[in-house]
């Protein structure tokens, strides 16, 4: 069943919000109706789930349509003209004072108003404070971009008196646009090479526009345009020594400059070490591991609200459990667990736990814990199905049992193959056919260790290889 927009905006809600929207409706000039007013404590009542399904609809529609049979077409108009206002309070939440995007927009009010002077004023003062940010990032030069084509193109610029201020404005907006267009063109360079797999094209005419993008970034570099540059070259060619370089230049940007997106640099070291993994380098891993140390240490991935995203908690706890760091990820997680989103706090703890306990060698906590995870959040299914599994194995009750559990998964997996993408798919496939070799490892002479761990060294794309490869090399 198709999900309402309503209600995946309504999830998407922190608790503060969600009591915030409720103030936001009883605003006279909304004129917000007892229906909707209703629909909202309903959801309010159920979040984060908002349970929706088709008889939670039926159900609320008697509530508020009283002595009227279901009509479809009315409670879908009720669900549309309440998410019409939730957008503009998300909206408005978005355009509060002190934002670039807030007072650009208002800039294009006195505009289309006609207040030039306004206008004007406006302008000057988004100038100045752009100037005087320490962060200049493909974002920044951007705005830097559009605020000097407006005041260039301004009524009081155009006027005789303000030529040559006119002229000023002209050469400001060719040397930002050069900036932009290089940040731009390297970061997305990047981008592609991680996303696609696939080497960036060596034709000659890439090499010549890479040729002058360097020539470029020569005349004038940035502390940004030098990450991406050393960012782009080891992608091509992975150096050691280039990893190392780039690393300590991202490391002492993000000590020096606040960027709003500063996950993102340490998402492109990452995504390097990760590739490093399906080569086989499995110190990578112990390399990811000291990244997001980095960015716990100085709060980079804190969020504007002042929480940790779940994801990034996942995944530190996972890569610590994984390489046995125990110590650092129990003082980890209750150091750092209050920092996380109420309304997903407790499914994230348990699923850490769940493979704190595991690292520990507590497989039955382990399985418990990962279980009603699984039920809960549906977000971390695939890692609970994977832990579960290992964590039978590793208790070796009974591979009947491991077998059936096996099967499970694979049903599941296929219920769902239209929504988890290919390359996660096929992940999870691969794990499923070496976990079982494995398993039968002890009695089936087929699967010797020697057998396996070639079989495993070409598989790049699996989930859980460095477990993986630790069983198998402790076959006997």
């Amino acid at each position: 069943m198709k999900i309402p927009q309503l209600v995946i905006l309504f999830r998407s809600l922190n608790n503060v919000e969600v009591k915030k929207f409720g103030q936001f409706l009883k605003s006279p000039y909304y004129n917000a109706t007892p229906k909707m007013l209703a629909l909202y404590k309903y959801l309010k009542k159920t979040h984060p789930e908002c349970s929706f399904e088709q008889a939670d609809k039926e159900r609320l529609f008697g509530q508020f349509f009283k002595h009227e049979p279901y009509n479809i077409k009315k409670m879908n108009n009720l669900t549309a003209a309440l998410s019409r206002i939730l957008q503009d309070f998300l909206l408005i939440q978005q355009n509060k004072s002190g934002t670039f995007v807030r007072d650009f927009n208002l800039f294009n009010v006195y505009s289309g108003r006609r207040l030039n002077d306004l206008s004007e004023k406006k302008l000057l003062a988004l100038k100045k404070v752009l100037n005087h940010r320490a962060e200049h990032s493909m974002a920044y030069y951007y705005h830097q971009l559009r605020v000097h084509h407006e005041l260039y193109f301004h009524p009081n610029t155009l006027k005789q008196i303000n030529i040559k201020q006119g002229e000023i404005y002209l050469d400001e907006i060719f040397h930002n646009l050069d900036l932009f267009y290089v940040h731009a063109r390297l970061h997305h360079l990047c981008e592609q090479n991680f996303r696609s797999k696939v080497v960036a094209t060596t034709t000659k005419y890439e090499t010549d526009k890479i040729s002058k993008l360097e020539q470029f970034i020569s005349l004038k570099s940035t502390p940004l345009l030098e990450i991406y540059k050393l960012l782009y070259r080891i992608q091509i060619s992975p150096d050691k020594e280039g990893y190392i370089d780039l690393r300590e230049k991202v490391f002492a940007y993000l000590r020096q400059q606040n960027p709003k997106h500063r996950d993102s640099l340490l998402t492109s070291l990452t995504n390097y070490q990760a590739e490093r993994t399906k080569e086989g380098d499995m110190n990578a891993l112990s390399e990811i591991l000291n990244i997001y140390k980095f960015g716990f240490e100085e709060d980079i991935y804190i969020t504007d609200t002042g929480c940790i995203e779940s994801g990034h908690f996942v995944n530190v706890s996972i890569l610590a459990a994984e390489l046995g760091e125990i110590d650092w990820l129990t003082q980890f997680i209750e150091n750092q667990q209050s920092k996380l989103q109420k309304d997903v706090r407790k499914n994230t703890i348990n699923l850490c736990m769940a493979y704190l306990n595991f690292a520990k060698g507590k497989y039955d906590k382990a399985i418990s814990l990962a279980i009603q995870v699984k039920r809960q959040f549906p977000n971390q299914t695939l890692s609970c199905w994977t832990l579960e599994i290992r964590a039978h194995y590793k208790t070796q009750n009974s591979h009947d049992y491991l077998e059936e559990i096996l099967r499970n998964f694979t049903a599941y997996l296929r219920r769902h193959d239209k929504l988890i993408p290919d390359y996660i798919m096929a992940a999870n496939r691969n794990f499923i056919k070496i976990i079982r070799q494995l398993a039968q490892a002890a009695y089936n002479d087929n699967y010797t260790k020697e057998r396996l761990a070639t079989k495993l060294e070409a598989m790049e794309n699996i989930v859980c290889k460095y477990w993986l490869t630790q069983e198998i090399k402790g076959l006997k």
